[in-house]
């Protein structure tokens, strides 16, 4: 009868400390987990799971020891906020200014896209056609081909020849595309 006492015995030890080992395992992973929640006061851009600074073991150490006293994951997030401020969220919060940087990203997609949408309709949009054979109408032949003025030496510009300045022409021009469009 000793020896199956004796092997209870030893059973239930191993079966303790197993389960030690794998509470302490689960405790670890939950630390970790919310360590990565939370940002390194010194190190810039780091969670405190992979900051190798002295202040981030310490905040290790304190969540695991907040953790062995049965406080739940969102106390140990407002301990560390009520101290550091909601600059230690590696995300920030949804509410007040940290909404506007949740919302900038969308809205700035949204407008992209509004706008790359409008520029494709015009892009597209259907030119109406001038047939080469019928020319312009003579409302644009008038615009494009003003009557003949005289060259500084005194004689006549020839009839259907170009506008004397390229500010006539680029008005000329500019005018067609309005009437057009």
């Amino acid at each position: 009868m000793r020896p199956l006492l004796a092997s209870c015995f030893v059973l239930a030890l191993l079966c303790a400390a197993l389960a030690r080992v794998v509470h302490a395992d689960a405790l670890d992973d939950e630390a970790r987990r919310i360590a990565k929640q939370l940002q390194c006061p010194v190190c810039s851009g780091a969670s405190v799971a992979d900051s190798p600074s002295d202040l981030a073991g310490q905040m290790r150490s304190v969540i695991r020891a907040k953790l062995q006293a049965g406080e739940r994951e969102e106390q140990i997030v407002a301990y560390f906020v009520e101290r550091y401020g909601d600059g230690v969220l590696i995300e920030p919060p949804r509410r007040g200014i940290g909404l506007a940087v949740w919302l900038a990203p969308l809205t700035m997609l949204a407008v992209g896209a509004v706008l790359l949408w409008r520029l494709l309709r015009i892009w597209i949009r259907p030119r109406p056609a001038v047939s080469p054979i019928a020319g312009p109408s003579t409302a644009t032949s008038a615009a494009l081909h003003p009557p003949a003025a005289p060259y500084r030496n005194g004689t006549a510009r020839a009839e259907g020849s170009a506008p004397a300045s390229s500010v006539d022409r680029a008005r000329a021009e500019l005018d067609q595309f309005r009437r057009e469009g």
